[in-house]
């Protein structure tokens, strides 16, 4: 999301999940790239965060 992101908690679940499926499928038993699984699950966090600090206002 850029600058102007949305205020709607739900956007922001819904890229985390999108960064939760992309780091899974990293960690599979093919792929193995866990530092860029890592890097999408620490992504997801912050976007699970921020859509909860804004359902809090």
């Amino acid at each position: 999301m850029s600058a102007t992101d949305s205020l709607i908690p739900t956007d922001w679940y819904a890229k985390a999940e999108e960064d939760l499926h992309a780091a899974r499928a990293l960690m599979d038993d093919k792929v193995r790239l866990y530092g860029v699984a890592a890097f999408h699950t620490q992504q997801a966090l912050e976007k699970y965060l921020k859509g909860f600090l804004l359902s809090k206002g």
